[in-house]
């Protein structure tokens, strides 16, 4: 029987040796597999995560505008509103006869 001197090999028969390192061999790999998954899923987990969050600014973003849009119509139907029912009662009811500027109403500075 031949026998290997080394420190990772102490006195085992040469057949054992090859065993031990192919054993050895497909654990690092098992392990090195379980790693590269581990980086794979935690990089997904990162590009899901961004991906969430623009959605959600997107989302948020086109909340915002709706908001604006709806809040400057409501002013605009509110001064619309203010300035005929001024003109209405300036002009006699003749809300068309009248050229009178509707800011004058709201702004008395101008």
């Amino acid at each position: 029987m031949i026998l290997k001197e080394s420190s990772l090999y102490t006195e085992l028969p040469l057949g054992q040796h090859n065993l031990q390192l192919r054993l050895q061999r497909k654990h690092q790999l098992r392990l090195q597999r379980k790693h590269q998954l581990r980086l794979q899923r935690k990089h997904q987990l990162r590009l899901q995560c961004k991906h969430q969050l623009r959605l959600q600014r997107k989302h948020q973003l086109r909340l915002q505008r709706k908001h604006q849009l709806r809040l400057r119509l409501r002013n605009h139907q509110r001064v619309t509103q203010t300035c005929s029912q001024m003109l209405l009662l300036e002009c006699g009811g003749d809300y068309f006869s009248s050229r009178m500027d509707c800011t004058r109403f709201l702004d008395p500075q101008r």
